[in-house]
């Protein structure tokens, strides 16, 4: 009786340290793609996602697995009349300024992606016609 106990506690250890291997395999899969993510995001890129929340002079963005951006200040300022219209919920695509505030937000620039996209157009047309 004493053996087939100890084979169950075996059993039971074999059971949990494959587990373990299985969700440390998992963790480090996820991790490593969390990482890339973070590390392939840039100051100047451009993002896109939709609106979440307005409060005062200040829009958030949505970001997905890229967390949480905001237009707010002199950016915000800039395109107040074009955000008007746009209601929480739609996307928008916006330039990233600052990768991260002191509160933890992407720091964006609307202007700054219209500006960025317009001259990505015309290198387009201008390669095109090479």
């Amino acid at each position: 009786m004493a053996q087939g106990m100890l084979k169950k506690e075996n059993m039971k250890s074999s059971i949990k340290n494959e587990a373990n291997k299985n969700n440390n395999s998992v963790m480090k899969t996820l991790l490593e793609n969390e990482r890339s993510l973070f590390q392939s995001l840039k100051e100047g890129d451009i993002v896109e996602g939709p609106i979440v929340a307005r409060e005062g002079s200040a829009i958030y963005v949505d970001l997905g697995a890229l967390g949480t951006g905001i237009i707010f200040g002199r950016e915000y300022y800039e395109v107040q009349d074009k955000l008007k219209g746009k209601k929480n919920g739609e996307m928008i695509s916006a330039k990233i300024v600052e990768l991260e505030n002191e509160e933890g937000l992407r720091e964006l620039s609307l202007s700054g992606a219209r500006r960025e996209t317009s001259w990505q157009k015309l290198q387009t047309q201008s390669d095109s016609r090479d």
